[in-house]
């Protein structure tokens, strides 16, 4: 009993010793629990909301996370791939090497000989250069030559050949040609042989060469074989004085009437084209009102002729026609002026005819017609003017020349004064003297 009575003593006197703070917690805890319940209460509502928006920025930065770690890691392994690859390329390329054949070695006993078939080569090409360079003289001289037959055939009014071998001065230029082309043809024969000889010479040293490449790493090509043949080419193809001698036995000169005409007809071609680049120029100077160049023009257009109605004068010559087209008399009848001459032209068509005779001026010049065809004599009875000349005309002595005699003079009669040549003259004369017995 005392030890328990002690026993409990002890205890008692420990929760005597605990008291004190245990009452001090207590009263704190019974305070705390009287200001929670004077407090108003956190809405549930708000507490969500914080939740939810927590959630959404830590999913937000998690995707943001993801994603860059997975662009480094496609980044790296897009690296890896290219480096693997580049790596294999680089591996194939040094399992699978391209082997060359490497040039024969520079002390090969066969250098010498290639290198002296080289060298004769580049003299051979040195002569081609040298005769084509002569050949292109003699040519340059032959073009100078035409030239100045085409100036001396302009300036005399040349058109036949006979006319020309009777001027000195063609004739003895036809004959230079003759010989500048025979020299030519000479020079043919050693350009050909020198051709041929690099042809063949550029041949065996590629075909040597090609074959002393090859035996580093075959067998069997006998290489003596290819010296032989470099030796007799060496020999064969020397440019000796004979071989490179003109010979002129075998060639025939051109002569001199096909030397003419290539002349001529070449002479023919530039004067179309200078003749139709100075019409075009006269014709634009004559819409801009200069008239200056009127007697120079040998073609109009109808528009040219239309422009020519603005000229201010009595006389308008275009002398420098050698035909006029219906369109262009129809405009140059309107003029009004006194004299037209067209001496230059040739023939006239019953069209042209019916325009020019509808002129209301008084004096029409066509001394270049050498025929008076009737259908034209019986438009010109319509003609109202004064004189016309018609001093190339020739006769002839068939009915039909009769025809348009019998209508000149008529026109004559009628009025008109005719300029003929004296024959044509006497003709006309005995039509009105017998039509004036009558």
């Amino acid at each position: 009993e005392e030890s328990e009575h002690q026993g409990e003593g002890t205890v008692s006197d420990a929760q005597d010793d605990l008291d004190p703070a245990v009452d001090q917690d207590e009263t704190q805890t019974t305070d705390a629990a009287e200001n929670l319940k004077t407090e108003p209460p956190v809405p549930k509502t708000s507490w969500l909301k914080i939740a939810v928006s927590v959630i959404l920025i830590l999913a937000v930065f998690s995707g943001f996370f993801i994603f860059e770690n997975k662009s480094k890691t496609m980044k790296v392994e897009k690296d890896k791939t290219a480096v693997s690859e580049e790596k294999t390329i680089t591996d194939k390329k040094q399992d699978k090497p391209i082997k060359n054949i490497q040039p024969a070695v520079a002390n090969s006993p066969y250098n010498a000989k290639i290198e002296e078939i080289r060298a004769l080569r580049e003299i051979l090409l040195r002569k081609l250069d040298e005769i084509v360079e002569l050949k292109k003289h003699y040519q340059q001289g032959i073009d100078e030559l035409e030239n100045e037959i085409s100036d001396e055939l302009q300036k005399e009014e040349i058109k036949t050949f006979l006319q020309a071998v009777d001027n000195k001065r063609i004739e003895f230029t036809l004959r230079t040609i003759q010989r500048r082309q025979a020299y030519i043809q000479q020079l043919d024969q050693p350009y050909t042989w020198v051709f041929s000889a690099c042809e063949e010479l550029l041949y065996i040293q590629r075909r040597t060469m090609t074959d002393l490449q090859v035996t580093e790493v075959a067998s069997g090509i006998d290489m003596n074989k290819h010296v032989r043949h470099m030796n007799a080419a060496i020999r064969k193809y020397q440019p000796t004085a004979d071989k490179l001698s003109v010979d002129g036995a075998n060639v025939k000169p051109q002569t001199l009437l096909s030397i003419w005409e290539r002349v001529y007809s070449k002479n023919l071609q530039n004067a179309s084209v200078r003749a139709h680049s100075k019409n075009l120029i006269i014709s634009e100077q004559i819409c801009t009102g200069n008239f200056s160049g009127l007697t120079e023009i040998s073609e109009i257009s109808p528009k040219t002729a239309k422009c020519i109605l603005e000229m201010q004068g009595s006389d308008l010559f275009l002398n420098g026609l050698t035909e006029i087209s219906p369109g262009v008399a129809r405009q140059l009848c309107q003029w009004k002026g006194n004299w037209i001459c067209l001496n230059g032209v040739k023939a006239l068509s019953p069209r042209v005819a019916h325009y020019l005779f509808q002129w209301g001026g008084d004096w029409i010049s066509l001394n270049g017609l050498t025929k008076f065809p009737a259908e034209i004599g019986k438009l010109l009875l319509e003609w109202e003017g004064k004189q016309l000349e018609l001093m190339g005309l020739q006769s002839r002595d068939d009915s039909r020349a009769k025809l348009w005699i019998k209508y000149l003079a008529q026109w004559e009669r009628a009025g008109g004064k005719l300029f003929v040549p004296d024959e044509i003259r006497k003709m006309i004369d005995k039509l009105n003297r017998g039509s004036s017995r009558t």
